[in-house]
């Protein structure tokens, strides 16, 4: 039940909020971030080949950058290691909603950063 949740929370973020939040080349970078969001980094960059194989969008250096500053943090970083004892110490249900939370503050930022560019 989990991974169909995920795997629609992603696609849900490709094809409704990646043209709004996304700047121009909207549809490579969701397509890197959408392989990287359901595998690892090496499946968006295939999915990126698939989708621009001449390599002309800014979607690969833009991701780049993005990969060097977040993997510290997310993968194998601090949430890695503090999810797992911050759900053993508060529970599911409050490291959950502090989740939620999280997720929906940095979408409406998004949403507001990619209207106030458009």
């Amino acid at each position: 039940m989990l991974s169909g949740f995920g795997l629609a929370w992603n696609l849900l973020v490709v094809l409704l909020l990646a043209r709004r939040i996304l700047p121009a080349g909207w549809f490579e970078r969701a397509v890197i971030e959408f392989g990287q969001a359901t595998g690892v980094a090496a499946s968006g960059l295939l999915l990126l080949g698939m989708a621009d194989p001449g390599g002309r969008s800014e979607a690969l250096p833009a991701f780049s950058v993005k990969q060097l500053l977040l993997q510290p943090v997310l993968a194998g970083g601090v949430v890695t290691v503090v999810a797992p004892l911050a759900v053993h110490s508060w529970g599911l249900p409050a490291w959950g909603a502090l989740c939620l939370a999280l997720t929906l503050l940095w979408s409406a930022l998004a949403l507001m950063l990619g209207a106030a560019r458009a």
